[in-house]
Parts: structure tokens; C-alpha cells; sequence
């Protein structure tokens, strides 16, 4: 079935708002719980590292729970209206700074993280699945793909640009006060974006619905070797991704010189670069082997990664650069991940999605954002 625009645009609606919330904990949160909320680099390390083993846990057990769950409104589009409001509530409590005690502020820390983390999972895992129902048209599905991707330049141009202006001006001083407003009304905006996706899309097919448990589930995904290949390769990846999205902020205050002024555009450079990629990859890839295009970019990424470290004078053109290269192979990965679900499906004559896709989520998320900022961030405070 064709889908109206104003759907395509309902559907990347929902997407945009999830990543008000990605992009702000990868680029700001890190900066916001040290310089801003006062915590140290190795309780914030440890943060992570805890809050993403218990989102390890939820991701499968919430795939479950939607496949499972079915409504007068559909399988997954309850949940975008359900979980709205605590959604942008979520948000908002993540970024306020009460004045307490060390431990106390640590807590609250813990607490509304955790609280994100649950509403973000409960909201996230049923919009991702939304897609296979929406029109059984490969086509339809592709153009909805579109709209959302653009919606998520979008929601990433937000946060980079508009909320670090809106701390400074409505904070008239207080940089805590500032995020908590501007954050809050992202999370606001947020809210309402899931609402008008609950409103604009209709669930049109009926998902294949496994009744193997999720431990078989993933049993047979492990024995697909294109399935742990690629998982491994996303680790892998969205390691040096979340490193540097993590620093960013950091790099462009501290190791530029540039103080808080420098954030915004710093990071804005780098949603310029996605959509530069964006842009070339569909055009490269029409000429070019996907595979080889992703290990070229890989060793041009290392070689712009060399060139910043060893050569002052041309940091930020290097940043950019090397942010073109990394999200071209980033997003060649993504093209590649419904790949490894067909070539084995000899062995249980079914596709798996509800563990394959958490299971790279988990990879990419859990992972990379948790040990890596963890580790890095207690080791270098210790020094």
C-alpha cells in the first residue's frame, strides 16, 4: 500500500524524537553530569557502564513483550502514545541539578538515567519494529526510511545548535538552570512527536511471529557466522564513534581553547559531516562494492585520526573529515544489517528479528558507550 507524506512524515516524526534523546547523551550528557552537574569522569564512567548492563537486559525482554501484546490500535503503536508524556518527562528530570549532598546528586544521577533508560527502551524497541507493519511495499518501506533519516538531521541540528544557545539564554548565567529549561523543552517537543507518529501511521500487516523462547532465539543467531561477524564489526565501530562523540564536547572547550562558545559549532560540524555522508554514500554506493567502500573509509578514518593528534593546525578541518569517512561506513553498516538474516535462514527456516536487531543494538549501545566511556573516563581521571 502507498503511504500519504503526512504519514512518511508521522513515521520519521517518532524518530526524531528518539533522537533528541540519543544525540543529547552522546554528545552532552558526558559534559553536562562533569563540567556542569559536578560529578567526577570515573563516577560517570561507572554510571554508564551500570545503566547499560541493565538496558542489556531490558532490550530482548521488551522485543518480546510487544510481539506478544496486541491492541484494537495494533502490536507496536500503543506503546509511542502510552510512553509519551514519560518520555519527555524522562528527559527533563535527567538534566535537573538539585543542590545536594556528593552522594545525593550521585543518586539522582543513577536514578533518573535508569528511569530514561527504562521509558527510552519502552518506547524505542516498538517504534523500530513499527516499519515492517506499517506496508508490506519494500518500496514505501524505503521512501518512509528517507523521511525519517531526514528527521533525524533535523533533531540533530536541535540539540547541537539550538540547545547550547537556549542554556545560555534562558540560563541568564546559570548554565545548570539553562539545560534543565532547554532540555526540558526538548523532551516536551519530544513527547508531542510520538503522539502526532501515534496519529499519523496505521499498522496495515501482521509481523511473523516466532514461538521459539528468546534463548533459542538466540542460539540460532549464534550459529549464523554473518550475524556475529557484523555484530562484532559494530562494537568495533561504534566504539571509536562513541569516544568521539563523548570528548567532543571536552575537545572543542579544553584542547581547542574554545571555552563553552566553541561547543555548538564544534558539534554542529559533525551533523554537517552525517549528512554529508549521507548524501555520498547513496551516490558512491550505486558504483562501488559496499564492502570495499566500508574498508577504505575505515583506513581514511585512521589516517584522519592520526593527522589530528600529530597536527595541530589543522584539527577541526581533520574532525570534519574524518566525520564524513566514519559516518559513510556507519552508515554502510546499516544497510548491511538485514543481510546476515537471510543467507542462514536454512537453519531454522525463520527469520529472527526480535533478538537479531537488539542484539546489534546491544552491541552498539551497551557495549561501546558503557566499557569504553567507563573504562577510558575512570582510568584518565585517576591520572
Amino acid at each position: 500500500m502507498k503511504l500519504s507524506i503526512v504519514e512518511k512524515i508521522g513515521f520519521g516524526a517518532g524518530d526524531m524524537a528518539i533522537n533528541v534523546v540519543i544525540i543529547a547523551m552522546q554528545l552532552l550528557l558526558a559534559y553536562f553530569y562533569t563540567d556542569i552537574y559536578g560529578l567526577s569522569a570515573a563516577d560517570v564512567g561507572v554510571l554508564f557502564v551500570v545503566v547499560r548492563m541493565i538496558d542489556a537486559i531490558i532490550d530482548p525482554a521488551m522485543g518480546v513483550l510487544t510481539d506478544k501484546l496486541n491492541t484494537r490500535w495494533g502490536r507496536y503503536r500503543p506503546w509511542l502514545l502510552w510512553f509519551a508524556i514519560p518520555f519527555g518527562f524522562a528527559v527533563y528530570l535527567m538534566f535537573i541539578t538539585p543542590d545536594m549532598a556528593y552522594m545525593a546528586k550521585l543518586a539522582w544521577a543513577y536514578g533518573t538515567y535508569i528511569l530514561m533508560t527504562l521509558v527510552y527502551t519502552a518506547i524505542t524497541i516498538p517504534y523500530i519494529s513499527m516499519i515492517g507493519v506499517i506496508t508490506s511495499d519494500p518500496v514505501e518501506r524505503l521512501s518512509a526510511n528517507g523521511y525519517r533519516f531526514v528527521m533525524t538531521k533535523i533533531a540533530a541540528f536541535l540539540v547541537t545548535i539550538v540547545v547550547p544557545m537556549l542554556a545560555v539564554w534562558l540560563g541568564q548565567g546559570n548554565k545548570a538552570l539553562g539545560y534543565q529549561f532547554s532540555m526540558g523543552l526538548m523532551g516536551a517537543m519530544g513527547a508531542l512527536l510520538f503522539i502526532f507518529c501515534f496519529l499519523t501511521t496505521r499498522e496495515r500487516s501482521e509481523p511473523e511471529i516466532t514461538s521459539l523462547s528468546v534463548g533459542k532465539q538466540f542460539k540460532y543467531l549464534l550459529r549464523n557466522d554473518q550475524w556475529i561477524i557484523l555484530g562484532v564489526v559494530i562494537l568495533l565501530l561504534m566504539c571509536g564513534y562513541v569516544i568521539r562523540g563523548s570528548v567532543a564536547a571536552y575537545y572543542a572547550k579544553y584542547y581547542l581553547n574554545g571555552g563553552d562558545s566553541l561547543i555548538s559549532p564544534f558539534l554542529t560540524t559533525g551533523v554537517v559531516a552525517s549528512i554529508l555522508a549521507m548524501i555520498a554514500t547513496t551516490w558512491i554506493t550505486k558504483f562501488w562494492d559496499k564492502i570495499k567502500m566500508f574498508r577504505y573509509t575505515q583506513i581514511i578514518t585512521f589516517i584522519l585520526s592520526a593527522l589530528m593528534y600529530f597536527s595541530v593546525g589543522v584539527k577541526i578541518l581533520s574532525w570534519r573529515l574524518r566525520s564524513i569517512f566514519l559516518l559513510i561506513s556507519s552508515a554502510i553498516c546499516k544497510c548491511r544489517c538485514s543481510g546476515p538474516l537471510s543467507p542462514k535462514r536454512w537453519i531454522t527456516a525463520k527469520r529472527k528479528p526480535v533478538c537479531a536487531f537488539p542484539g546489534w543494538r546491544l552491541a552498539a549501545s551497551s557495549s561501546s558507550r558503557s566499557l569504553v566511556w567507563g573504562s577510558l573516563a575512570a582510568y584518565l581521571d585517576s591520572c
